[in-house]
């Protein structure tokens, strides 16, 4: 873990778990935002989630 870099930042070699919640919630949000323009253009081509 140590030898990760986050942007040149060093901040989560003392707490992983800060990155992987960061991580986490970068990643929702991307998902979010992908979801919404696939509603916007394509609502056909939705599934429902689980």
């Amino acid at each position: 873990m140590r030898s990760l870099y986050f942007g040149g930042c060093t901040i989560f070699d003392d707490n992983p778990r800060l990155f992987w919640v960061f991580l986490q919630s970068f990643v929702d949000m991307i998902i979010k935002r992908f979801q919404l323009s696939l509603i916007i253009y394509d609502p056909s081509s939705l599934k429902p989630m689980g």
